[in-house]
């Protein structure tokens, strides 16, 4: 995340107690628990832009923007994409290798279609 939406974000909290969603990109890819386990797709929000995209439930993430990503901590080692931003998905499906470019959204776009 960069520095600039890092700030805008603990200056929501203290002065509002909350962080405006609109800041929080959405790509709609949720994975299990264990920080430690290969990036499985557990659930995809509908109409995400994950979902658009084409991907499924049970791909596994193995690349993003061609940097090998093993499991959760190492995928939040990457620097947070900002909303509106393009990635590359190397997506590991029935043995096969298979490429997707997500743009992330706003929370806000996804849910309340605002922004």
């Amino acid at each position: 995340m960069s520095q600039r939406i890092i700030e805008e974000c603990v200056s929501d909290l203290k002065r509002k107690g909350y962080i405006e969603i609109e800041r929080v990109a959405f790509t709609g890819i949720f994975f299990g628990r264990d920080r430690l386990a290969p990036l499985i797709v557990e659930e995809i929000s509908p109409g995400s832009p994950a979902d658009k995209a084409g991907i499924k439930i049970g791909d596994r993430i193995i690349a993003v923007d061609g940097s090998k990503v093993e499991n959760y901590n190492e995928l939040r080692s990457l620097p947070i994409p900002s909303v509106g931003e393009t990635r590359t998905y190397m997506i590991l499906r029935n043995g096969q290798e298979m490429e997707f470019k997500i743009t992330t959204i706003s929370m806000s776009k996804m849910y309340t279609g605002n922004k």
